[in-house]
């Protein structure tokens, strides 16, 4: 039986809802990580287009950054905001 069959979602899915939840909640003060907060970068669009990403992505050499909270948090709000 696969997990579907009970409800539940993939790890996938639950780990895209909880970095978006949680980067929503950083942003609007809920949390209080300014440690965090000041790691996250904005983009500012230089020019009107249909899609202007709002977070920047990092730059990583490796793997284990990339699936860090510092990298991933800003990717997972990204794709949600192409998704919706």
């Amino acid at each position: 039986m696969s997990g579907n069959a009970y409800g539940l979602k993939s790890f996938k899915i639950r780990r895209l809802e909880y970095d978006i939840t949680f980067m929503y909640k950083n942003l609007n003060g809920v949390i209080d990580c300014p440690e965090l907060l000041q790691k996250i970068g904005l983009k500012v669009p230089l020019f009107n287009s249909k899609f202007n990403p709002p977070f920047a992505i990092p730059h990583s050499k490796n793997d284990y950054f990339t699936n860090s909270p510092v990298c991933r948090l800003p990717i997972s709000c990204n794709l949600f905001i192409i998704l919706i």
